[in-house]
């Protein structure tokens, strides 16, 4: 055992104070160096005890503090007697200890408890902001679908009241190919027109094609195509807009008509029941281009909406205009019939009253035609009549100029706010254009013979301030122009003075 310096210093004092004792007692020599041993042991031994006994209290505590501390019964463990005070403290301590670890382990439990809660819920969040975004997604393409569809009607009302009360099936036709293309932002659009009975289709309004209104292109290709894709039957009711059928046409294999294309809308269009041609669209226009490389896109939803429309209600209108043009257009000559020019002239001398203008009327009649048909047959005469009706359609104002068929070879001309002057100009540059013209169904004949006419105008109120004056003012100069020896023009002014 190793004494401490405390323990050192205790033990010498001792055996100083024992031979000190001894020496007082008169004890001498080797009896007081015994005794002063003899005294240091028993002072060595009582601290070596008394040491024994605070480590052995040392240990007794550490064990108490070990069995506390695990939460055993301190009861069971031997205590000295000094500790029972204090066991008891301690015995209560361990009991609030006891409770309060078992607290904190249920609101250890009631927390894990809770985290797995809240991550469920912050799962359930996820859950439900993702929901909320594609809800939002949905949302946002719903807007946009809705804003694209108020654009598309307005598109349609647009064009709808650009072409309602037209009565002119080709005016009807060049004007919706032309407002179909501009809506719908194709690259290039036009109308093919079918004739079963020449086997052709005609072009009509042809934009930004290889095509012009010239054209006659083999009805084969487009009624192959129609047939391929079933669109040959005519539709259950042809002005509701459900039943127009659409071919949609994406990078084929070979072009319609030399015409190459990345994407195609092709509507058949019908009336009563007659498959009369196909509107054609061509490379929708990327006008938010972002690159150079893809200029078209693909023709979406709302294109599909305008066009389906406005086919439509386009059936109905060309179904009036047909029968319109069956009660008024000659089917030779494919100009107004006389009744019609009739009541037209009075609307016009009624309109003249009312607002003080000019018109004119130009009286038109082929030179020798009797002569054509004696030499050449009525069936040549027909050519002719037909030819010379197209090319003085052709030199007027469409929409505006009214020509007519009066009779046999006669024509007639309705110049609506056109001074007598005006007239003899239209009317010297239809004379000369016909005169000019080449008729290619002739050339086969032994002697081509060469087409000419006469014509007379007249001007109101000058030369007539009513129907019958003006038409016989007309005519005298037509007359005087014929004495002149055809191939004229002369108005009325020149009579009358």
């Amino acid at each position: 055992m190793k004494l401490s310096p405390k323990d050192f210093l205790i033990s010498a004092a001792g055996s100083l104070l024992l031979v000190l004792s001894a020496w007082l007692l008169g004890l001498q020599g080797l009896s007081l160096l015994l005794l002063g041993l003899l005294g240091l042991g028993m002072l060595i031994a009582l601290q070596w005890v008394s040491h024994f006994e605070q480590k052995l209290r040392i240990q007794q505590l550490e064990q108490f503090l070990k069995a506390l501390v695990a939460n055993q019964d301190i009861a069971s463990l031997e205590q000295p007697q000094a500790w029972q005070g204090v066991a008891k403290l301690l015995k209560s301590i361990q009991t609030y200890l006891k409770i309060s670890r078992q607290s904190l382990e249920d609101r250890a439990q009631l927390y894990d408890e809770m985290e797995q809660k809240l991550e469920e819920n912050e799962q359930l969040l996820l859950e439900r902001e993702d929901r909320l975004r594609q809800n939002e997604q949905k949302l946002q393409r719903s807007e946009y679908k809705v804003l694209e569809y108020n654009l598309a009607l307005q598109h349609i009302n647009l064009i709808q009241r650009k072409i309602q009360g037209t009565l002119s099936i080709g005016s009807l036709l060049s004007e919706a190919t032309q407002l179909l293309v501009f809506h719908l932002c194709a690259h290039r659009g036009l109308f093919l027109r079918m004739d079963y009975q020449n086997q052709t289709v005609q072009v009509l309004s042809p934009i930004n094609c290889p095509h012009d209104e010239t054209s006659v292109l083999p009805l084969d290709p487009l009624q192959q195509l129609i047939q391929q894709n079933g669109l040959d039957n005519p539709p259950a009711a042809e002005t509701q807009e459900a039943n127009i059928r659409i071919l949609r046409l994406e990078q084929p294999s070979s072009p319609l008509y030399d015409m190459k294309f990345i994407s195609a809308l092709l509507v058949p269009v019908w009336v009563d029941r007659d498959l009369w041609g196909v509107f054609c669209l061509f490379d929708k226009e990327e006008r938010l281009q972002t690159s150079q490389d893809q200029p078209f896109t693909a023709f979406g939803e709302s294109d599909e909406l305008i066009l389906r429309n406005v086919v439509a209600f386009l059936q109905k209108d060309l179904r009036n205009a047909y029968l319109f043009e069956m009660a008024t257009v000659d089917s030779l000559s494919q100009l107004y019939v006389r009744r019609y020019f009739e009541n037209r002239m009075r609307d016009e001398i009624r309109r003249a009253r009312r607002h003080p203008t000019v018109f004119s009327v130009l009286m038109i009649d082929i030179d020798h035609f009797k002569r054509v048909n004696d030499t050449y047959g009525h069936l040549v005469g027909d050519v002719v009549i037909r030819k010379v009706a197209d090319m003085l359609r052709n030199s007027l104002r469409l929409g505006v100029d009214l020509p007519s068929r009066y009779g046999g070879e006669e024509m007639v001309v309705l110049l609506p706010n056109t001074p007598l002057a005006g007239a003899v100009h239209v009317a010297e540059r239809i004379r000369k254009a016909i005169e000019e013209m080449y008729i290619e169904e002739l050339a086969s004949t032994r002697i081509l013979p060469h087409i000419t006419i006469s014509a007379g105008v007249a001007s109101y109120p000058a030369q007539g301030d009513d129907y019958k004056p003006l038409l016989e003012a007309a005519d005298q100069a037509l007359y005087r122009a014929k004495a002149g020896g055809r191939n004229r023009v002369c108005d009325a002014s020149e009579i009358l003075t």
